[in-house]
């Protein structure tokens, strides 16, 4: 696996989050070539972490936004899809990629 009596628990969660990455990565890949679809910036409301959106960020090469809430699940259901997304999904930080990473 890559893995040595070096690696500490942080070398596993980054490799874990990576991972996760590589496959939405692939998912995006797929919508893009579907629909011809150009992504400008991805968004994360579950991750509460600066250090997950800043590494997402970097892999996928454009900028990264945590949104606020965290947890939308149960704010309820919206008959507009727009009105859901304003309702549900507020900016709250933003991470530039850094190409170098």
């Amino acid at each position: 696996m890559g893995f040595s009596n070096c690696d500490t628990c942080i070398h596993i969660y980054r490799a874990i989050i990576e991972g996760i990455n590589f496959a939405f990565m692939e998912r995006m890949r797929l919508m893009k070539r579907g629909a011809s679809h150009r992504f400008e910036e991805t968004y994360w409301g579950g991750s509460q972490s600066d250090e997950i959106c800043q590494i997402t960020a970097d892999m996928f090469g454009i900028p990264s936004v945590c949104t606020q809430p965290h947890e939308v699940a149960g704010i309820g259901a919206f008959k507009d899809y727009h009105k859901a997304v304003s309702a549900m999904a507020h900016k709250k930080d933003g991470f530039i990629p850094d190409m170098e990473q």
